[in-house]
């Protein structure tokens, strides 16, 4: 572990040095001609892409490659965060909690380890309250960054930092606004327009020269990008604001007078970039976006953030184990009928169980076991049948249910087992993929599963009643009500972020309005044969 860290340390070194060291703010050396400003915000507590995605994105090896290969030409870099970052959400996840809060402290050293030192705090930050957002700056030696920060605040941090060599100087201001926040953390922080008046004072009186073309002023702020538009206008002083919150993507700057205003979308898909050239003046810096695809990975040699990322889906998956060993689902006092699962609706429906067997979907939670997400109930909820929901299931241990619990560890290496030659579920051929399902539901039949909510199901899509086959409607829906009912149900699980190859690109080249051309073809290539001429 400590030559893994090692090796971090060595990818992910930088040249630059603290000159000053002050209370409020800090003054940082350049050695290098060039240096690029690395930005991200909302990374929402992602390490790694979940592996369904059929174009991944995003990753701490991915990021690792692209910054190496942005070091290979000697530019330095330097590297923030403007908030969003540790936690998928502004509050804890019920029964997750340990889990959660493993993944942010570790997400925090990982992007430490990078490079990152200042960071700016948002709402999702303070998931797990004031105290811990305090653990993870410590733990990860990093420094928050806001000018309006409370005198009285309990988590210190810096107004503002200077980036100089020579006459170029590069300054940043920090800000995060209250509004977003609980009232029990808003309080940490002071008025932001006030206490940015106050910062651009401070910086001016430090030798900030608006007029001067080798000084920026840049504004790092978790506000949202309307609200960026608003400092940009109240203070023109500013060159650039990197924003946050509002998740926007900004294939080149905004402008609001000369201000430019970035953002680079969420989950670290994609990394921004400043380029500051100081042999040149100002009027030259450029602004970049790095798209962060799986193959970046490969940029260094036995990547050792590859080895790092196994290790933290292995502890994860231990503390999810864990958690949901303390949060088995209670029997509902109301006796909410269960959803059937597949092989009680192929008792009668062959034909239509034949074609769901052959489709990836009846072997969905297949991609899981294989990524090591097999107890992460983020995954879980779209490669099953009612997680959450009181006809299904509340956690993976209640997910499959045997007649004699000792079974279970033996039944889940077996159907592990049968997929370990696999690659890719999703580029097998459909006799492979029947193969493969109805070898797993011969496994249920062996080991005396009792009900089984693993996979995709026929009631993922179809509605009936729970008395069906006994249970007459009176209305009964249309065709077309069928269609939209199910295709609703596939934009679900299969969003612009896991399938944007089922949207038509807006003019950021990014999934917008779902294709219907295509959506039609996805659903009819699951599609159960017909039992009559109303059916869809």
């Amino acid at each position: 572990m400590k030559a893994f860290y090692l090796s971090l340390i060595f990818l992910t070194s930088c040249s630059y040095f603290i000159s000053t060291f002050d209370d409020e703010y800090t003054v940082i050396g350049l050695e290098s001609e060039k240096i690029n400003l690395l930005f991200s915000h909302n990374i929402s507590g992602e390490t790694h892409p979940c592996g369904c995605r059929t174009f991944p994105l995003g990753g701490l090896p991915q990021i690792a490659g692209q910054m190496s290969e942005l070091k290979k030409d000697g530019t330095e870099q330097f590297y923030v965060d403007t908030g969003d970052t540790f936690f998928p959400t502004n509050r804890l996840t019920m029964g997750m909690e340990t889990s959660q809060k493993f993944a942010a402290k570790n997400l925090a050293k990982a992007l430490s380890k990078l490079g990152l030192k200042y960071h700016v705090p948002g709402d999702q930050d303070f998931s797990a309250g004031v105290e811990f957002y305090g653990e993870i700056l410590k733990e990860a030696n990093l420094t928050l960054l806001a000018a309006n920060l409370s005198p009285d605040s309990p988590i210190k941090g810096k107004k503002w930092i200077v980036l100089e060599k020579g006459p170029h100087k590069v300054y940043m201001i920090g800000l995060s606004d209250p509004k977003l926040l609980r009232p029990e953390q808003s309080v940490l922080f002071t008025e932001p327009a006030t206490a940015l008046q106050g910062a651009i004072k401070e910086v001016k009186d430090h030798g900030y020269d608006e007029s001067n073309p080798f000084h920026r002023l840049i504004l790092l702020s978790h506000s949202s990008y309307e609200q960026d538009e608003i400092w940009a206008r109240k203070f023109p002083v500013f060159d650039w604001v990197i924003g946050s919150h509002s998740q926007k993507f900004t294939r080149k700057p905004l402008l609001e007078g000369k201000t430019k205003i970035v953002q680079v979308l969420s989950q670290n898909h994609y990394l921004g970039q400043i380029g500051f050239d100081l042999s040149a003046s100002k009027d030259k810096d450029e602004f970049m976006i790095h798209e962060i695809h799986e193959s970046l990975s490969q940029k260094i040699e036995n990547n050792p953030w590859e080895a790092f990322i196994q290790a933290h889906k292995t502890e994860m998956s231990r503390l999810q184990e864990i958690e949901q060993q303390n949060n088995k689902s209670i029997p509902s006092a109301t006796a909410v009928a269960p959803y059937k699962d597949a092989k009680s609706c192929i008792e009668c429906h062959q034909p239509q169980g034949d074609k769901w067997h052959s489709t990836a979907h009846s072997v969905a939670y297949a991609t899981l076991l294989k990524a090591n997400e097999g107890k992460n109930l983020t995954c879980v909820t779209c490669h099953s049948l009612g997680l959450g929901d009181e006809s299904g299931f509340n956690n993976t241990l209640d997910m499959t249910q045997f007649e004699k619990d000792d079974k279970r560890e033996q039944y889940w290496s077996e159907v592990e087992k049968s997929f370990s030659g696999v690659k890719s579920i999703r580029e097998l051929p459909p006799k492979s993929v029947t193969k493969l399902s109805k070898n797993w539901m011969a496994l249920d039949e062996k080991f005396e599963v009792k009900r089984q909510m693993a996979n995709v199901q026929c009631m993922n899509c179809h509605n009936q009643h729970p008395d069906h086959p006994f249970h007459i409607a009176q209305d009964k829906p249309t065709a077309e009500q069928n269609k939209q009912s199910m295709q609703g149900k596939c934009m679900t699980c299969h969003n612009p972020d896991q399938s944007p190859e089922w949207y038509q690109k807006n003019e950021n080249g990014l999934a917008g309005d779902i294709d219907q051309k295509i959506l039609d073809q996805k659903t009819q290539a699951v599609a159960c044969p017909k039992l009559d001429s109303s059916s869809y």
